[in-house]
């Protein structure tokens, strides 16, 4: 498995997350957009152990196939009581299955987060403890569990070890075999002393979060914000999260053609998208993060910003895509923007949409300006 790489040099603070508390944060939520905007400075890192990511994504693909195999017995029910077996099997409509599902969650952590490895010591390790019922695993009747949470602790203590200057903020709610009072274990915090380390336990994501960030107004005006937007390498991010997260999936596009009275767009559902090239038209609902200065940092000021953007590729026509070419499209998407002191990144977006009245005019005319002989180009 990979790691994610977001920082070069040392942090001042890393903020560990366990599975549970983000195990049942939905992809709109907020949080999201926090955290990648704290990840986007040079002086905190967020992470979670690798072996949270497993325990995450067989979560999330558990639940999925629970809410598909119901959803399919619902259907084949409604289906026997309207027809007979000899109308034929019932044909369960093109939904995406829990792969694709699994795939655009681990994009999610990946892209979000910073997956520390699991070492072999760790695993080692961790399966010793349970056998031994040693903190954080522990008994369970005449057997022992733990092995898992074993794993996430051994992650923290190397992570302590291995970045001394470092002060590491683990976030879990799982109390009973981390903390004690409010604070971690002394049997924890002795691992952590021996270690050379510093280790502050946490019960919530947000206490985690408060210790290193404030909220607050926006102090960029709209046109430096667009100015920042329409920058190259913001561009590019916003087309490679594009790319990443609806190249498979079903999307309402917009077929282009060009008319006597110019360019006309022409909305059914679309499938197998690619993005070649993306225009930001507006921004709007900024947002700035202010990342706490400690010692040895001024801190940091992160800046999160809605982009409308308006994006054209190529498709094919999911209703008569048997045997149909690609063909040229369009669509309108908002993306939310973190913009870092040397980065950027997108935390989110909505669905494609239809372009807006005023969209469409600027639509019209980036496609035509797009190239020589844009509706080839495209296919």
């Amino acid at each position: 498995m990979t790691t994610s790489n977001h920082h070069v040099s040392a942090p001042e603070s890393i903020l560990i997350l366990d599975t549970n508390v983000l195990a049942t944060l939905p992809r709109s939520s907020p949080l999201w957009e926090i955290l990648r905007a704290i990840n986007a400075t040079s002086t905190i890192r967020v992470a979670i152990p690798e072996m949270c990511l497993m325990e995450l994504l067989s979560r999330r693909r558990r639940e999925y196939e629970s809410v598909f195999d119901n959803a399919t017995k619902a259907f084949s029910a409604l289906y026997a009581l309207q027809f007979s077996p000899e109308d034929g099997m019932a044909h369960w409509p093109a939904v995406a299955g829990s792969e694709s599902h699994t795939e655009k969650w681990e994009y999610l952590y990946r892209d979000s987060l910073d997956i520390i490895p699991l070492t072999r010591h760790a695993a080692v390790e961790a399966l010793r403890r349970e056998a031994d019922r040693r903190r954080p695993a522990r008994s369970s009747g005449k057997s022992a569990t733990g092995s898992r949470d074993a794993a996430i602790w051994l992650t923290v203590l190397e992570a302590a070890r291995d970045n001394p200057s470092s002060v590491i903020y683990f976030a879990s709610k799982n109390s009973k075999d981390f903390g004690i009072g409010g604070g971690l274990h002394p049997e924890l915090a002795s691992e952590v002393e021996a270690a050379g380390g510093r280790v502050e336990y946490v019960e919530k994501l947000e206490h985690a979060l408060a210790k290193v960030s404030t909220r607050e107004e926006c102090r960029l005006t709209a046109e430096q914000l667009l100015a920042r937007l329409q920058d190259a390498s913001c561009i590019q991010e916003i087309l490679r999260y594009i790319d990443n997260s609806y190249d498979q999936s079903f999307v309402h596009a917009a077929a282009v053609g060009i008319t006597d009275d110019g360019v006309a767009f022409y909305w059914t559902p679309k499938v197998s998208l690619s993005v070649e090239d993306i225009e930001v038209i507006a921004c709007s609902d900024e947002i700035s993060y202010s990342i706490r200065p400690s010692e040895e940092s001024s801190g940091s000021l992160i800046h999160s910003v809605t982009a409308t953007v308006i994006a054209l590729g190529s498709a094919i026509d999911s209703v008569n895509r048997w045997g149909a070419g690609r063909e040229a499209i369009a669509f309108a998407i908002d993306v939310r923007v973190i913009i870092g002191p040397s980065s950027v990144s997108v935390a989110s977006s909505n669905e494609p949409r239809r372009f807006e009245p005023s969209e469409e005019s600027r639509a019209a005319v980036f496609f035509m300006t797009s190239g020589p002989d844009p509706l080839l180009h495209y296919r």
